[in-house]
């Protein structure tokens, strides 16, 4: 594992982005602040803390919303097969799904408001 000495980004070590640069050998570009780093920097633990540029908390709350929506409507088809009464276990499992699915949308919203 790599990470941006300049800004704390992961940057992977694989080989398709590692570059041999003359005199100071193989270097891995950081592709968000343009920063070439180490290949193993002996920094093994995610940063800190990282400030989440605008465009992407958009991404992350959009895709947090749609989770939510499809939360729903899994939980109303989990409800209508509960009511059936011959597919008991299949619309308890899709209730659980539900349930699980809508607190992922929501950790996903809650992590792109703060």
């Amino acid at each position: 594992m790599a990470y941006c000495q300049g800004c704390g980004h992961y940057i992977g070590d694989y080989s398709a982005y590692r570059h041999n640069i003359p005199g100071k050998g193989a270097l891995v570009l950081c592709y968000q602040c343009r920063h070439w780093a180490e290949r193993h920097p002996g920094r093994t633990k995610f940063p800190a803390r990282e400030i989440i540029p605008q465009q992407q908390t958009r991404r992350v709350r959009a895709y947090g919303s749609l989770y939510m929506m499809g939360a729903v409507g899994l939980f109303a088809l989990g409800v209508f097969m509960l009511t059936r009464g011959n597919h008991f276990k299949t619309g308890l499992l899709l209730i659980l799904g539900a349930v699980s699915l809508f607190s992922i949308g929501l950790g996903m919203r809650r992590f792109a408001n703060r």
